[in-house]
């Protein structure tokens, strides 16, 4: 998912990633099951272990493109986060109580071209045979919200290298404010949001609204 977030730029190799500036580091915390296979498999430890290790490192956003039962390890480390004012975008599942949208604070994230797991969503983004990076310089097209999710963190990258200041809520706030539509799970609109941040930073609202 992170070529989705940020594949470079005019580079005439393959696709360009959202926020094609922003500065990926990867905490592995999840194994493939079968060799040139997309399915993987994550535990407690694995998982706790990357959150600990992106916490320390004092990241300000962190995709969690995975869903899974609820946990109360994993729950007080992003809560942990949470307090300090890292940014989380996690995957929407069919259960309300799934990790870790089940945590308020956590920008969930649906599939728009499927109301399947709009339940547990603040956001949406079209995640149907969208093209994304593999390993080994291939490519494929994903489906799913673990694909919405990283479009999202993507467009939180790009929302936040215009403004380090914007909080979780304050972009929650903006991309609704600005969706192409208003059904009950918002879905972006990336451009109408770059234009309101654009107006309001001149005016200084958005600045004093994110504190």
């Amino acid at each position: 998912m992170a070529g989705l977030i940020a594949a470079v730029a005019n580079n005439k190799i393959g696709i360009v990633g959202i926020a094609p500036l922003a500065r990926i580091e990867v905490f592995e915390a999840c194994w493939q099951l079968k060799p040139n296979a997309d399915a993987a498999a994550c535990n407690t430890f694995t998982l706790a272990k990357a959150l600990a290790a992106a916490l320390d490192a004092r990241i300000p956003l962190i995709n969690l493109s995975i869903a899974g039962p609820a946990d109360p390890l994993l729950s007080a480390l992003v809560q942990s986060g949470l307090k300090r004012g890292v940014i989380f975008v996690g995957s929407a599942a069919d259960s309300a109580d799934a990790f870790p949208t089940n945590i308020n604070g956590v920008i969930g994230v649906a599939n728009s071209d499927d109301s399947q797991h709009a339940g547990a969503a603040t956001l949406a983004a079209p995640a149907t045979h969208v093209l994304t990076l593999l390993p080994d310089a291939q490519y494929d097209f994903e489906s799913g919200t673990s694909v919405a999710a990283a479009e999202m963190t993507g467009v939180a990258a790009l929302l936040l290298s215009a403004n380090s200041r914007l909080t979780a809520d304050s972009i929650v706030s903006l991309l609704k404010s600005t969706a192409s539509a208003a059904p009950q799970t918002a879905s972006i609109d990336v451009n109408a949001a770059l234009a309101k941040m654009e107006a309001e930073t001149r005016t200084g609202r958005l600045a004093r609204s994110s504190h």
